[in-house]
């Protein structure tokens, strides 16, 4: 065990005089300069992720059972507006030439996640409700023998709330003296 413990610190020890450590972890490197079509291919690739998962939630959605009509309706209606809006942040992004146009298109981004947001909400709400079918019937469980009553306590009394006496000053307050200087200031020329 001796040995193993000074091998391993021999090792770090090495380690750190030869400076082998693993200096790319530790690096700062600066982001990737965002262009224009760097961005677009962003967008496009977002919008296209977007549209495949509500494609299979509209799907979802049609083809439950436990969703009522009104619920069913509502969540449709949520997600062709997040499909449009989406539809929108594409094109508007597809068409900007400039990073200005770019951040020009930031509303419809918004619009697009504030439309999730709600359509979360909505889902939350769709699946959080309790159920309207009938549960099925449970075993009874089987009764227990009750525990014998006990004679309460008497109350007692409550003890009268005592106040507090204010403070009196006995002397007034000192202020301390500021400190004097030991040393005499020498004067020069």
């Amino acid at each position: 065990m001796r040995i193993a413990r000074r091998l391993g610190i021999l090792a770090l020890v090495t380690i750190a005089a030869t400076g082998a450590t693993s200096t790319a972890a530790f690096a700062t490197t600066t982001p990737p300069v965002r262009t224009v079509a760097s961005v677009q291919a962003h967008v496009q690739t977002r919008s296209q992720h977007i549209a495949a998962k509500m494609k299979t939630l509209q799907a979802k959605v049609a083809g439950s059972s436990k969703l009522s009509g009104v619920e069913k309706a509502k969540l449709q209606a949520d997600i062709a507006k997040v499909v449009t809006d989406t539809a929108a942040w594409r094109t508007k992004v597809a068409a900007a030439t400039t990073m200005v146009a770019i951040k020009a298109a930031a509303p419809a981004r918004l619009a697009v996640t504030t439309d999730l947001a709600k359509l979360r909400s909505d889902l939350a709400a769709a699946h959080g409700k309790p159920m309207t079918a009938a549960k099925p019937a449970t075993a009874a469980k089987p009764a227990t023998a009750a525990k014998p009553m006990t004679a309460a306590k008497p109350a007692t009394a409550a003890k009268p709330m005592t106040v507090a006496k204010p403070a009196t000053v006995t002397k007034p307050m000192t202020v301390a003296k500021p400190a004097t200087v030991a040393h005499p200031v020498t004067a020069t020329q």
